[in-house]
């Protein structure tokens, strides 16, 4: 099996998940299995699948943040925050 198989297998599976059609699922099954691919265990779903916090929300925005530029009028860049540098 080539790389390309494997990237169309993949994403047939993602776009059948997100669309929820189920009648393929054994198939992927059957591909993960035999390649021995890692799964998430249940604690790694609900932790996925769980609501962000506002703390994680304003990490992922002080992250996005230009380091060189100010996105609010205060002049403030994402240089100032010192955790994010």
């Amino acid at each position: 099996m080539d790389n390309a198989e494997i990237q169309r297998i993949i994403t047939d599976y993602h776009k059948q998940l997100y669309a929820n059609e189920m009648d393929n699922l054994a198939k992927i099954d059957k591909f993960f299995k035999k390649y021995n691919l890692l799964r998430l265990n249940h604690g790694e779903i609900q932790n996925m699948n769980r609501a962000m916090t506002s703390n994680e929300t304003e990490t992922l925005v002080l992250i996005s943040l230009p380091k060189n530029k100010s996105p609010r009028p205060d002049g403030f860049t994402g240089e100032f925050y010192p955790t994010f540098k």
